[in-house]
């Protein structure tokens, strides 16, 4: 600064350097994570629980998206346990979609109806309409004629994510179901709530939470969505509140768990992350992850067979004060059977596998597997497959036993591969087997071609078209008398005669 100092008379300059010490700065007093949810191509972001989308009072829902698409509420009900109540005279007029080749639309929603048809939007006026018929239907109509079809499974009563991916599929709560027929008619207004007048029965329920998206949104990244919030809205209430954080058990490295928030008095603070040392259990899982750029990033495989939580300790900095946190992350099953043993057979007949947990052949958790389930293959070598799946399928309580359909003699060339067919085994989750990894095995080889493996071979050069016993020996190839002469060269074969004497020349050793 530069001060003037006068007396009326004369005056005086002086410059002065003021320097401002943070003493009375404020601590972090708490670190949280963002939204969790898929970013790429969001243009519509709504939710009821948070107040920055929505504070309690007026008939504005912000866009959280950062893309001003605000939305306007006509007449639905607010309640502070973070959703509105729509009575079948409610909408939330959003934004026109006209021009978007791919959509994905995603609602948290409570539909209080069981029964007949209700629409959940309009896309365009009476031109379009998302539809759903009892508990077996869900359809784009348009004019009264159907668009897309999909037969599914829908739920009412209870808090549930419907997402729809444009003419592709939907997913109730994660449940997908594929398009069945039709495409939709062309998007103008989003308006949700909102029913065709030949339909003429708006949703009735509660809504939390609206997404839309101008992409179509991946598998991974619904799944992102849907984990993000589905404890929130667990238990019959939307539970406002933040997301909950949780991890996907073999989720490529690099992987995005979560963006970090601070929360300081100081609206100001800029801040830095880092994770520190804790008691031992709090900070047990510190490596497995890295902070880049105020994420939290995976930073090595986790596999929920060998754990099903990582804990982590945190600290924030504001430049001059910390604050310390403990978090514990669930680590979600998403990753189907996995082989863990397999065996051979000594006599090449069959082959043991085991699984890394419960396996069926149905996603609901039931059902025995069958042959069908699996496929054979086998490389180099002298013997083959008559079949591409086992003859045979048995279960003891802890493995399986296929019997392989092996024609010739093996010469220990042969590699058999035993792999799974798409969505045929899966675990009491639902996860399907894809893939099975270290799911080879070379046959026991028979060299001399006597049916009997080199392994268990007590003569294993025998004369071809002799044959064997069960030791693999021929006749040519005995010698009980142990005088190393053999087989039928042997004119005294149970008595000990090296020599062959035959003193009376009968034919019969001495």
């Amino acid at each position: 600064i530069y001060l003037k100092v006068s007396d009326g008379t004369s005056d005086y300059y002086k410059a002065f350097t003021l320097t401002v010490s943070d003493t009375n700065d404020s601590t972090p007093t708490d670190i949280n994570f963002g939204s969790g949810i898929s970013t790429d191509g969001l243009i519509l972001h709504l939710d009821a629980a948070d107040v920055n989308s929505y504070d309690g009072t007026g008939n504005t829902w912000y866009d959280l998206s950062g893309n001003g698409n605000d939305a306007t509420l006509i007449g639905p009900t607010y309640n502070t346990d973070g959703y509105f109540e729509f009575d079948g005279n409610d909408i939330v007029q959003s934004i026109n979609a006209s021009s978007l080749t791919n959509l994905t639309i995603e609602v948290w929603m409570y539909d209080n109806i069981s029964s007949g048809q209700r629409d959940l939007l309009t896309y365009n006026g009476n031109a379009g309409s998302y539809t759903f018929t009892n508990l077996n239907n869900f359809r784009t109509d348009g004019n009264g004629l159907g668009a897309s079809q999909f037969p599914t499974t829908l739920i009412s009563n209870q808090w549930t994510r419907f997402a729809y991916v444009k003419n592709q599929k939907i997913f109730v709560n994660n449940t997908k179901t594929l398009k069945q027929a039709g495409n939709d008619n062309p998007y103008g207004s989003l308006s949700f709530g909102n029913a065709r007048s030949d339909v003429n029965n708006k949703f009735r329920g509660k809504i939390s939470k609206i997404l839309v998206y101008q992409t179509a949104l991946t598998e991974d990244e619904l799944d992102t969505n849907y984990t993000a919030f589905e404890s929130r809205h667990s238990g019959g209430s939307s539970s406002a509140g933040g997301p909950s954080i949780s991890i996907n058990d073999n989720a490529p490295l690099s992987t995005v768990i979560g963006t970090m928030q601070a929360d300081d008095e100081d609206t100001n603070s800029s801040f830095a992350y880092s994770l520190v040392s804790g008691n031992g259990i709090t900070d047990a899982d510190n490596d497995l992850f890295v902070i880049s750029g105020g994420q939290l990033l995976l930073n090595a495989s986790l596999d929920y067979q060998l754990q099903t939580t990582a804990n982590i300790n945190m600290l924030v900095t504001d430049g001059a004060n910390t604050f310390v946190k403990s978090f514990t992350f669930p680590i979600n099953d998403k990753t189907g059977p996995r082989l863990s043993a397999v065996t051979i057979a000594d006599n090449n007949a069959s082959v043991a596998i085991q699984f890394d947990e419960a396996t069926f052949n149905t996603s609901s958790g039931s059902g025995s597997l069958i042959t069908t389930d699996f496929v054979l293959s086998i490389v180099g070598g002298t013997a083959s497959l008559t079949a591409s799946v086992p003859s045979s399928i048995t279960f003891d309580g802890s493995q399986y036993t296929l019997v392989l359909p092996i024609q010739g003699y093996p010469d220990g060339n042969e590699v058999i591969s035993i792999n799974v067919v798409s969505n045929s085994i899966f675990d009491a989750l639902g996860n399907a087997a894809v893939g099975l990894q270290n799911n080879s095995i070379t046959l026991n080889a028979d060299t001399d071609q006597d049916g009997i493996v080199d392994l268990f071979d007590t003569c294993p050069a025998t004369p071809s078209g002799e044959t064997t016993n069960a030791d693999g020996c021929s006749e040519s190839q005995l010698d009980p008398d142990n005088d190393l002469i053999f087989g039928t060269s042997d004119n005294c074969p149970f008595t000990f005669n090296p020599n062959q004497v035959d003193t009376d020349g009968d034919g019969i050793g001495d």
